[in-house]
């Protein structure tokens, strides 16, 4: 698997697919669509204290693949040496409902 990018897109090539991730905060101009998301994998219903805290919250984001969001992305800060996000692993056909179906395990270290 190859990557490149700035840190908050990334571009990975995984056998013959290509495709574009893009890792952006949640604001009040994509909460909607973050919002639709989280409904559709979820099968709870979260307040508007919660909505709120995540676009409050710097280290809850939304990843986006072709102008979608595919993924929420909630950090836990435990290591403070760098700032470069890690592809640990990917976890094959993990979703039933999206495309590409695959979960990257990532791993952020924070300053």
């Amino acid at each position: 698997m190859e990557e490149e990018g700035d840190g908050t897109t990334k571009s990975l090539s995984h056998q013959e697919n290509t495709f574009s991730l893009k890792l952006q905060r949640v604001t009040s101009e994509n909460l909607k669509t973050v919002r639709t998301l989280v409904t559709s994998i979820f099968p709870v219903s979260y307040s508007d204290k919660f909505y709120q805290e995540c676009v409050d919250n710097e280290l809850v984001g939304v990843i986006i693949h072709n102008g979608e969001a595919i993924a929420i992305v909630a950090v836990k800060p435990e290591n403070f040496e760098t700032g470069q996000v890690f592809i640990e692993s990917t976890v094959p056909k993990y979703y039933q409902r999206c495309d590409p179906p695959d979960a990257f395990i990532m791993r952020k270290s924070f300053l």
